[in-house]
């Protein structure tokens, strides 16, 4: 009975938190985006793209997986295909993770330990801003990030600490394959470091070197190399190809800069991790796992454009708790993971009083960009090249300029969302995102079924605009004879 209460304790608590936080989130009904709204709305328009019945990787294209727009085309089902839609599916996203940590953590740390490492990876995968970034910079874009380090992390603790009472394998290397599927259909760089860990982990654990994770093993990687996986698994290569994973040592100097005070902790870690090692009062898989989740925790955040950030490396915190004797002193080691789901649930609740309260907002009324609230004070952040109020307002005056279209729309910016935006059918063959780093499709794929071209006169990056019509520029001239303009958009329609 005492061990059952003290199961259930530490996920009844971690719930009820996880469940205000979500109710926080959705309660009041808008979408706020104070960075990179067009990365959200890159989102709603792959979305966009499932909820017409398109295949991912095939009748569009793009490197990220399809479960980052399975999520929102679940908040479709839900509320419609409105903007608001991307916080179902943050929602959906938190708690598989809430019940993947709560499993992974009360069968392998005592109460207070897995309350942590519960609200640490739940409320990683809830909270409403990128890792690494300021409490109140809402933003949903790149949203797979937060789901990719809370899932990631869980699987690490899977992984490297065995269970306190050693039983039957088979639960954790199914809830183990479970999340290196997700990984896998999220983001390739994530479940690429999931693989590295597997077989770390079958070399150094004793609990993992069984039949059960080695079929799991064997099951997800015949799953990502199944014939209808190629299409993705092109996308993938072709962005390769193209440089997408081509890294500046000026970009590596800085990433060590801005995230000294993590790898320093981290680091820290492994080296009284190797020094217990060497005493014997740890198993070699402690040394070997913290300097693990270390280097793979800097190698997401180098391939990830993310900036500050490196949870992965918490997990090690909870694998040296374990291993130090006594308990009670270790338990400083608690308040790093502990301090980070403060900051995720903080973030929670400003986010919740932003929204509540819209003052200094503008929040979108029409198209199906409505309840979409952004900044009114038109500011420009971190070097873009327009303000999200701008940027939105743009969006929408080519909404109005179009409101009658019937055919496709093509927009020459980083992102397209005008299909969305507008509620008709998306073309087939485009690229969710055109990138300077990425391959540009044909201009018969880009222009197929189109009969109108948006060209901003303030883009969100103006080398990307400038190469769109360099590069299609003689297609469009012969096709699309007929031009007009507003104060921030050039349209060109097609000859009757």
């Amino acid at each position: 009975m005492t061990t059952g209460r003290a199961t259930a304790a530490p996920i009844l608590l971690t719930g009820a938190i996880g469940a205000a936080a979500a109710w926080l989130l959705a309660s009041p009904g808008l979408v706020v985006s104070r960075e990179m709204t067009w990365d959200l709305l890159f989102n709603l328009a792959g979305a966009w793209h499932l909820y017409n019945g398109q295949v991912p990787h095939v009748d569009f294209h793009d490197p990220v997986g399809q479960l980052y727009f399975r999520l929102t085309q679940l908040g479709f089902w839900l509320c419609g295909p409105i903007a608001f839609a991307v916080v179902p599916g943050k929602i959906a996203a938190g708690a598989f993770v809430f019940v993947c940590a709560a499993s992974a953590g009360v069968t392998r740390l005592p109460p207070v330990a897995a309350a942590v490492f519960i609200l640490f990876a739940s409320l990683l995968a809830l909270m409403p801003v990128n890792v690494g970034d300021g409490m109140t910079d809402f933003t949903f874009a790149m949203s797979y990030n937060t789901y990719g380090w809370a899932a990631l992390s869980v699987l690490s603790l899977l992984l490297f600490l065995p269970r306190q009472r050693q039983g039957n394998n088979w639960p954790d290397a199914i809830l183990g394959a479970l999340l290196m599927a997700a990984l896998y259909y999220l983001k390739i760089t994530y479940f690429a470091a999931a693989l590295v860990e597997l077989a770390a982990a079958f070399v150094l654990c004793r609990h993992v070197r069984s039949t059960a994770w080695l079929v799991a093993g064997a099951v997800v990687v015949l799953n990502a190399v199944a014939p209808y996986n190629w299409p993705y698994l092109a996308d993938i290569r072709t962005a390769v190809q193209a440089g997408a994973a081509e890294v500046e040592p000026a970009h590596l100097r800085f990433l060590v800069r801005a995230n000294a005070l993590e790898l320093s902790l981290y680091l820290a870690t492994t080296v009284v991790a190797l020094i217990l090692g060497l005493r014997g009062r740890a198993e070699a898989r402690l040394p070997v796992a913290a300097a693990l989740l270390t280097a793979l925790g800097f190698a997401l955040l180098v391939w990830n454009t993310q900036q500050r950030g490196l949870p992965l490396g918490m997990v090690a915190l909870f694998l040296l708790y374990d291993a130090l004797r006594p308990r009670w002193v270790s338990l400083v080691l608690l308040v790093f993971p502990f301090a980070l789901a403060v900051q995720a649930s903080a973030s929670v609740i400003a986010y919740h009083q932003t929204a509540s309260r819209p003052t200094g907002l503008v929040i979108v009324e029409r198209t199906n960009l409505r309840g979409l609230a952004v900044p009114d004070d038109g500011a420009i952040k971190r070097g873009e090249e327009i303000s999200q109020r701008d940027y939105v307002k743009s969006i929408l005056d080519a909404a109005t300029l179009l409101e009658r279209a019937t055919g496709g729309v093509v927009l020459l910016d980083q992102v397209n969302p005008m299909a969305f935006v507008l509620g008709v059918p998306p073309p087939r063959g485009a690229s969710l995102w055109l990138d300077l780093a990425f391959p540009w499709p044909s201009a018969e794929a880009m222009f197929a079924g189109t009969d109108h071209v948006l060209i901003p006169k303030s883009p969100t990056y103006a080398a990307v605009t400038r190469k769109a019509v360099e590069l299609y520029g003689p297609y469009m001239a012969e096709r699309f004879p007929v031009r007009r303009a507003s104060a921030r958009w050039i349209v060109l329609d097609r000859a009757p």
